[in-house]
């Protein structure tokens, strides 16, 4: 497809999300035919311009990294206060900001919300300024879009059905024990040494 619309004479970008679903784990064939054609023969001379976006870089294969495919590589951490507030005023040009927005940047920074994510709260809360019919964002609107997205966050964050390690254990050995019918011989074995372990400590 890049190599078709490579030919209108204007370059293409080829913009990828979450490249780290593809480029993780073993190098396996489908790792191998992305690489090859990030720096294969073939792909060189299109005007061609890539564009990754990862929230987990630690994932990523090395190999994927490396200069000679990856060109420049920009991170952008969570926001502190200092960038919270400029994020706020750019994505707010021509919005009047009214009231205090100290405590709504400060909650922002202490939260780790990625900048992806606020521009996610700042859109929200256009939203409802248009749907309100007004021109001036104040300090509640913002912070109120902030704890919706916290609320959300923390809906999101579902238990793990796979158990760790240590509860598949004790699920384990509780199905063996009352199975063979030696549950109540390991209590008392357990009491004794804890017994034993209080008197010779």
């Amino acid at each position: 497809m890049a190599k078709t619309l490579d030919q209108n004479g204007n370059g293409i970008i080829v913009f990828v999300e979450d490249i780290d679903q593809v480029t993780r784990g073993e190098r396996d064939a489908a790792m191998q035919d992305i690489l090859n054609t990030l720096d294969g023969g073939d792909t060189k001379d299109m005007n061609v311009i890539a564009l990754f976006t990862t929230n987990h870089l630690e994932l990523i294969d090395p190999t994927f990294l490396r200069g000679k495919r990856i060109g420049t590589i920009i991170s952008m951490p969570y926001l502190d206060e200092e960038t919270a507030e400029k994020y706020v005023s750019e994505f707010c040009k021509g919005v009047i900001l009214e009231g205090n927005f100290t405590p709504v940047y400060k909650k922002i920074a202490d939260n780790n919300i990625a900048p992806a994510f606020m521009a996610e709260i700042i859109e929200n809360v256009k939203s409802n300024l248009v749907v309100r019919g007004e021109s001036i964002i104040k300090s509640h609107h913002l912070d109120a879009c902030v704890d919706s997205y916290l609320r959300q966050v923390g809906l999101s964050r579902t238990k793990s059905s796979v158990p760790t390690n240590e509860k598949a254990l004790a699920t384990s050995l509780k199905a063996v024990l009352h199975d063979s019918g030696y549950f109540s011989d390991v209590k008392d074995i357990v009491a004794d040494s804890i017994r034993d372990w209080d008197e010779n400590r």
